[in-house]
This record gives structure tokens, C-alpha cells and sequence, in this order.
């Protein structure tokens, strides 16, 4: 530990990283290598394309090589021989001698290993070293590709499977153990983060079987008459899976470029004469018989069509799409793993060579050693803040671990608005006597935490489950409330849905959200008809917020300079400032589409608090190019939330700080967070605040999600970790041993785990303005996890961050007919349209409620 919270605790924790005890010393020089497809052997050269050419062209040529080379996968390739430049042709298809593809070898420069070693020692922020051009790739590359080639994954991966232990999921998927690997520098040492994870796969065997899994059929037969939905959803399902002929031993895999009706009564010219599928295939292999040429078969590259009962699906090809909901609760159930698990898994994987740390001879050669034990790091518990409610009810966490509280005997912090006009529309057939039981008992939870309700018994109307008619039906029922209350709008619609009715939930939120400013809170069949009082408070903490109302406050040593605070931002924060009496925090978040997916946008999403408590928060969305990382409208939307703090503060005087939370940016990516960071400071500019001296200072901080760091108590006593979860307690901050030498960044577990080994937020400070101590930003960090509006428990990574998440993943309720623009709607031919981001910024539509967390 090297910056020490005020009443913070020790505590010694594992990790899943490994220390590489030995640098590489061996002498690698780089290549350069082009491939070029010769004759007519055309096709798109994809990096496993790539890897089996090179592969064969060291086989073919081992004298030249010596040892085996690395390869990126795209241009490079390293080697400790000395090789000199020069063009080899090759072929890739054994059943004849004429060169199929053509390799160019040039040399680039000698690699020095021993530069490695700076990347371990600590610069100045202006000498600092750039990894580009350091050769931690060729690191990365060493480790990965000995264990990556023996399982059939890409020697570049960051990530390997294996099939032993898996499980099915039904609809053709099942989950394979993962392993994780990458290389991280820290001070005085070079890591390796190794994780134990699960993914999905497209289970491998006979094509036939996993057709009529993922459809629900059991027998072949069935696979004969397809509907055209049928058809259209398995063509999704299958698109770009590889698979290899079982009577053609000598052909590669190669990916399904479409599915065939009737596909062995297909006809074609063969030798002058027209022949089926079935009679080709049945002539050509003596011993093979189509059973069933009726049934739906694949197009493989431009023409060739192979029946389905003649295909093998490869293994340890991960599905990169959404789950279905049921699969994706099967996944869930057998991924998860208890922190002890996991470490086993991990130390066991290491133990049995899994990694092939021991005997790759890419690590061998380079002369490279990495040690056989997890490390352990001494990290520290800090202070949880009390959450306050009505009448200074506090719950301040005496005893370990923090992390939960419950809503027994509490009110409140500002109950919203007396609920007078509300409805309760019902779609689909519902038991009327059990919604009235439902909402009596709605009722009396309301009142019990300090909500008024003068109309307890609200209307009551079931309405056709007909996504259609959503938007008439609802704007009919609104009118009968409204004439009942002679009111202009209703203050709530609570909507009861069927179990599975996304799309009539999509087009309830557009109607309510976007197009009509009315608070709309969703309750789902299967959940709301036990309606206890869990589920009641719940449900009521989205409802009290929605309609303005505050369910609780933080109060915490730095509580005085947050009463003075403003946050703005995609998110909300608040924090320390010694000179001034207001602070802004502001968040933002990225939300690509789907994997595949290029014809929607990227949504980005920023929430700003506007008030000292940090409760009351504005928000705004934006669309944008997909798959760029950078906020592109950043300075417009920071623009925004500042003229809206402004306005709810009643003047024009300019916070003293700006702390921005920003999620999803890799360290890779670090550059875009810089031009962010100088279109924050141009919306100051823009709204008038050009003086240095009284211009808001900027605190910008990379919260990061998708890593693979994990800690695990040495023991769940009291005070070192969760025993019912058995994960390490809340408020766990590391910041020194496996972190990196040349960036402010530590590591923060703030929520108590309840299922699974919980994931640490990874933080990043890129800029402190205000030169806030570190003590003070793990304070900030950790607090502000506190303030999530609808949970009694502390969340993984600040409330800001995890609205504008939410925003993020609201696209098609920010659009008319968004039920078009799912990542899985496509036209049955195939073809993916254009993207028109001028086209989308016309459909999308900002929320009416957008000055209240009507994303929650």
C-alpha cells in the first residue's frame, strides 16, 4: 500500500497473476511478410488463413527456419534465425503440385529483448516510454501461441478452450472451459494475467444434430419443411460456421456461406448432363448414401453444395451473439464459480501445464521463465460512507463486510410527489383479483418508506398483447385516467407484461419515454404475481426516483465538499475540492452493436449530477459511427449538462471540478481518451468560462470493465473476507505490485459478490486537475458506488458510470419501430445494408425525461 485511507484495514489477498522470472534473452528479428494468392485462387486471407500458410511454409521449409517463427497473423513474423529476404511459393492443396499462394519475406530490424526492462521502471510523465514500439507484443506472442495452436485457436488469441468438462445449452451451444492470458508490466517485474473463465461454443459433431437442437426438433425428418421464419433463423444461427465433409478427409474446414432447401435435389451440369446433389455425391463415394436429401443443406464458398448429414461442425468455435434468454440462464448457472473454485482452477491449470509455461519452445528458445505460484498482494479495506435516509436514519456498517443494507423501519431521504394519477395497464390475460391483491400490497410499501398515495385503487385495464396496438391502446387508457384526475398527463403507468414481451416492453418505453414524457415502470409475468415485500420495495425504489423523488443519501468525510458540489457528465459524481464550493463529475459510456453487426450505430450515453447531493442528475444520448470508441458529440453533450447544472443552480457561477468517470476505453485506446479530455475543457470554453483561474478543474478517470484481474481472500474470517460469497470484502483497494509503473491506476472492488468470484473495477487517472490526493480518489471512486438509485447494495463501479451504461443499451427505445434494428435482424437475403449516420440521427430521439433517471 502506498496511499493510506484514514480507518482503512491491510489485508493480504491472492491474485491470478504469475511473475515472469526470467526475461526472453534470446535475439529475435522481425519480418515483414506478405502473402499473395496465385492463379485463380482467389478468396479473402483471413488471419487462420494467414496462420495455415505459414504454417505450411515452415514445414515445407524448416532448414530455413530453425526454430518455429511467430507469427501476428497479419504482416509480421518474428524468428531468432536469420533469414534473408526472399519470395517462396507454396502449395496449399496436397491433391496437386501447382503453387497456390506466394510468401515475401523481408527483414525489418533486429529486436532487443533487454528494452523490456524499461517498460518496468518508473518515467516523468514527458519521458514516458511508448509500448508501441516496445516488443511486449512479441511477449504476448511467446506466451500465447503454444497453448493456442495444440487447442485449434488462433496463435494470437488472448483466449484458448477446451472441450473437457462441457456441458450442452441447448440450441446447438455449449460451454467450454477458457483460459485467459496476458502480458502486464508492473513495477520491477513483468506479469502474466491468467484467468479460468466459460464461453459458448457451437457444439461440434455432426451438423445435422445441432440443426435440429437449435430449432427444438427431434427427428430428421422435421428438417425437411421449414418455415420461412424457421429458415431465416437457423440461417443466422449458421452463417460463418466451419465445418468439414466427412467423406473428404484432405478438405479443410471452411465456413458456411449460406443454408440450401432441399439441398441433395439441387441440380447442376456435371460432364454434360444434369445431376442432383445426391446422385453427385453418392457416384463419387462408393460407400456413402444420401438418407435424406430433402432436408436443408449449406453452400460452401461460391457454389459447392454439401447435404447437412455430410458436415462436422468444428470445435472450439466461440458464438460471438447474443444468448437467448434461456441459454443464456443456462450459461450463467454453470460459469459461475466461487472465488476458492476458480483459484483452484487456475493453480491447477498452471500445476498441469495448461499454459505450456514449461515446456513451449517458443518460451524455451527465447531463454524465458515464469514462476509456478499466484501472487499475493497487500491491498487495504477502506471505509464504506452511511447511507442516510428521512429523519437522519443511517446505516453506517459496523461491522464486515460492507457492502448491503435493507430498507427495514426506513423512509425515504424525499418521498416523490403524492401519486394521484396513475393506471395499471395489463397486457395480455391476468388474473384481476391478483393484480389487485398486487397493487394493495404496492400500496403499502409506498406508504410504509414515506410515500403518499391518495388513489390507491388505480384504473385497471387489460389491453391486447399486440406490439401494434401499444401505442394507441396506451394513449386511450392515458386519456381515461386523465379525464378521471382532470390532469394533462398521468404520473405513472405501471405496465404488467407477459414473461417473454420484449417487444411489447420496447414499444411501452418509446411510447413512455420518448414520445408521450410519461414515467413508465415495467413489471414482468413470472415475477410481480409473489409480490412480497422485497420485490415491492424494489420496485418502488425505481418508481420513487422516477418521479423526482431521492431514496437516500451518502455522508462520508469528504461529505462537506460534496454538499457544494456539482456533477456533470454521462454520469454523476461529486467529490473533494479544498479551494472552492463546487465540484463537477461527469461519466460517459460506448455501446457498440452487436459482434458482425455494421449497419446500426454506436450509442453513447453521458449522466451529470446537478445538485450537492449528487441525487439529482441530468442525461443525454447520441448516436454515432459504429465500433469507434471515441464520444464524438462529447463536447455538445458536455455543453449540455453544464447550461442544465446551471439552471437547476439558478446561476451561472462554474463548478470548481469536473470529475468524469469514463467507461470503455482500453489502455490501447488511451490516445481518444486525451481528445476527449480537450473537448471537455472546450465546453467550458463554450459556456463562457475562458478564465484559467475560476475555469472548472478536471479530474478524468478510465473505469474499466472487461479485464480479467481477480482477488481472493486467504480466508473468509470476519474482516478478510465474505463468508457467504467467499469473496473479498468491499471497499478492497490495490494499487501497487501488479499495477503499471507509468500510469496512476489501482484496482477497486466496491460491491459485495453475491454469486461467482466478483470483478474489480480497474482505474486509470489520466488527468487530476485538481490534485486531488489518491486517498481522496479512492474515496470518491468508492463512495460513489453507494448512490445507485434502485439497490440497497453498493455496485461494481460509480452510479454515473453504470446510468450511462444503461442509456447505452437503450437504442431501439430512443427509436420509432425499434423492433427493426435488433443486432439479428437481417433480410432473408443476406444482404447487409448500408449504414446512413445521418439516416439514424434523424430516427433517434431524445427522452423527455431525460432530467430524471428514466433509465433505471
Amino acid at each position: 500500500m502506498t496511499h493510506v485511507v484514514p480507518g482503512a484495514r491491510p489485508i493480504e489477498v491472492y491474485t491470478n497473476f504469475l511473475e515472469i522470472t526470467s526475461l526472453p534473452t534470446a535475439e529475435f528479428h522481425q519480418y515483414a511478410s506478405e502473402i499473395k494468392p496465385l492463379g485463380d485462387n482467389s478468396g479473402v486471407l483471413t488471419k487462420g488463413r494467414n496462420y495455415q500458410i505459414v504454417a505450411r511454409l515452415q514445414e515445407d521449409n524448416a532448414a530455413l527456419f530453425g526454430p518455429r517463427p511467430l507469427y501476428d497473423g497479419g504482416s509480421l513474423l518474428y524468428s531468432t534465425r536469420y533469414i534473408e529476404g526472399q519470395t517462396i511459393d507454396l502449395c496449399m492443396n496436397r491433391r496437386t503440385n501447382r503453387p497456390s499462394h506466394s510468401v515475401s519475406i523481408t527483414r525489418v530490424a533486429t529486436i532487443d529483448l533487454s528494452v523490456l526492462r524499461t517498460l518496468l521502471e518508473r518515467w516523468s510523465p514527458n519521458e514516458r516510454p511508448n509500448p508501441a514500439v516496445m516488443p511486449l507484443n512479441l511477449l504476448q506472442l511467446m506466451v500465447r501461441q503454444a497453448p493456442n495452436l495444440r487447442h485449434g485457436f488462433l496463435p494470437h488469441a488472448r483466449r484458448f478452450a477446451v472441450q473437457s468438462g462441457s456441458r450442452d445449452l441447448g440450441k446447438g451451444l455449449s460451454i467450454w472451459r477458457a483460459y485467459f492470458q496476458s502480458v502486464r508490466p508492473a513495477l520491477g517485474r513483468m506479469i502474466i494475467n491468467v484467468d479460468r473463465s466459460s464461453v459458448p461454443v457451437y457444439t461440434p459433431g455432426p451438423l445435422i444434430e445441432l440443426m435440429k437442437d437449435f430449432l427444438g426438433f427431434i427427428n430428421n425428418r422435421q428438417l425437411e419443411n421449414l418455415s420461412h421464419d424457421q429458415f431465416a433463423r437457423l440461417r443466422r444461427h449458421l452463417k460463418g460456421v466451419l465445418i468439414k465433409v466427412r467423406v473428404s478427409a484432405n478438405m479443410p474446414a471452411k465456413p458456411i456461406k449460406d443454408l440450401v432447401l432441399q439441398a441433395g435435389l439441387q441440380e447442376f451440369d456435371k460432364d454434360g448432363e444434369r445431376v442432383t446433389v445426391q446422385q453427385h455425391f453418392e457416384s463419387r463415394y462408393s460407400n456413402l448414401r444420401i438418407v435424406h436429401p430433402r432436408v436443408v443443406g449449406v453452400l460452401i464458398g461460391r457454389s459447392a453444395i454439401i447435404p447437412a448429414e455430410c458436415c462436422i461442425v468444428e470445435p472450439g468455435q466461440v458464438y460471438k451473439r447474443r444468448l437467448d434468454p434461456a441459454v443464456q440462464n443456462k450459461f450463467i448457472k454453470h460459469a459461475t464459480q466461487r472465488p476458492e473454485e476458480r483459484l483452484y482452477d487456475i493453480q491447477k491449470a498452471i500445476a498441469e501445464g495448461t499454459f505450456n509455461y514449461g515446456d513451449s519452445d517458443y518460451i524455451l528458445d527465447a531463454g524465458m521463465t515464469v514462476g509456478s505460484s499466484v501472487l499475493t498482494v497487500t491491498g487495504q479495506v477502506i471505509p464504506p460512507p452511511a447511507v442516510v435516509y428521512r429523519n437522519n436514519a443511517k446505516e453506517v456498517f459496523r461491522r464486515a463486510p460492507a457492502g448491503s443494507w435493507n430498507l427495514l423501519q426506513k423512509e425515504f431521504f424525499v418521498p416523490c410527489s403524492p401519486i394521484l394519477t396513475w393506471g395499471v395497464a395489463c397486457f395480455g390475460r391476468v388474473d384481476r383479483r391478483r393484480v389487485e391483491s398486487f397493487i394493495t400490497k404496492l400500496v403499502d410499501n409506498f406508504r410504509k418508506l414515506g410515500i403518499t398515495v391518495p388513489t390507491p385503487q388505480p384504473e385497471i385495464q387489460e389491453i391486447n398483447a399486440n406490439p401494434v396496438t401499444v401505442d394507441s391502446n396506451l394513449f386511450e387508457f392515458a386519456q381515461k385516467i386523465m379525464a378521471r384526475h382532470r390532469t394533462h398527463r398521468p404520473q405513472l403507468m405501471l405496465v404488467i407484461l407477459p414473461e417473454f414481451a420484449a417487444d411489447i416492453k420496447r414499444e411501452v418505453k418509446y411510447w413512455g419515454d420518448i414520445k408521450r414524457s410519461v414515467p413508465t415502470q415495467c413489471v414482468r409475468g413470472g415475477k410481480w404475481e409473489k409480490f412480497n415485500d422485497q420485490y415491492c420495495n424494489n420496485l418502488a425504489l425505481k418508481i420513487n426516483e422516477r418521479l423526482g423523488g431521492v431514496n437516500s443519501i451518502i455522508e462520508s468525510p469528504i461529505s462537506a465538499i460534496l454538499a457544494q458540489s456539482m456533477v456533470v457528465g454521462e454520469f454523476a459524481i461529486e467529490h473533494d475540492i479544498p479551494r472552492k464550493s463546487l465540484i463537477v463529475a461527469p461519466g460517459a459510456d460506448v455501446g457498440h452493436p452487436g459482434s458482425g453487426v455494421f449497419h446500426r450505430p454506436s450509442m453513447t450515453g453521458l449522466v451529470a449530477s446537478v445538485d450537492p447531493n449528487i441525487v439529482h442528475f441530468t442525461s443525454s444520448a447520441r448516436v454515432q459511427q459504429p465500433r469507434v470508441e471515441m464520444i464524438q458529440d462529447l463536447e455538445e453533450m458536455m455543453f449540455d449538462a453544464l447550461r442544465d447544472y446551471s439552471e437547476y443552480r439558478g446561476n451561472q457561477t462554474p463548478p470548481a471540478n469536473v470529475i468524469f468517470f469514463r467507461d470503455g476505453v482500453s489502455e490501447g485506446e488511451f490516445r481518444h481518451a486525451e481528445e476527449e479530455i480537450r473537448k471537455i475543457k472546450s465546453a467550458f470554453v463554450r459556456r463562457g468560462w475562458v478564465d484559467q483561474r475560476t475555469q472548472p478543474k478536471l479530474l478524468f478517470v478510465i473505469v474499466g470493465k472487461r479485464h480479467h484481474a481477480r482477488f481472493f481472500p486467504k480466508s473468509c474470517v470476519v474482516g478478510e473476507g465474505d463468508a457467504r460469497s467467499h469473496n473479498c470484502p468491499a471497499g478492497l483497494v490495490v494499487d501497487n505490485q501488479i499495477t503499471n509503473p507509468n500510469y496512476t491506476e489501482f484496482y477497486l472492488l466496491s460491491h459485495s459478490g453475491l454469486l461467482g468470484t466478483s470483478r474489480p473495477g480497474h482505474y486509470t487517472v489520466l488527468e487530476n486537475g485538481p490534485k486531488f490526493s489518491m486517498e481522496q480518489i479512492y474515496q470518491i471512486s468508492y463512495h460513489l458506488c453507494h448512490i445507485y438509485a434502485s439497490a440497497t447494495r453498493s455496485v461494481s463501479i460509480p452510479a454515473p458510470v453504470y446510468y450511462a451504461d444503461k442509456i447505452c443499451q437503450r437504442l431501439e427505445y430512443h427509436c420509432k419501430d425499434g423492433g427493426s434494428l435488433s443486432d439479428t435482424a437481417s433480410s432473408l437475403s443476406g444482404g447487409e445494408p448500408a449504414f446512413d449516420l445521418e439516416e439514424w440521427k434523424r430516427k433517434f430521439e431524445q427522452s423527455g425525461l431525460r432530467k430524471r433517471k428514466y433509465f433505471l
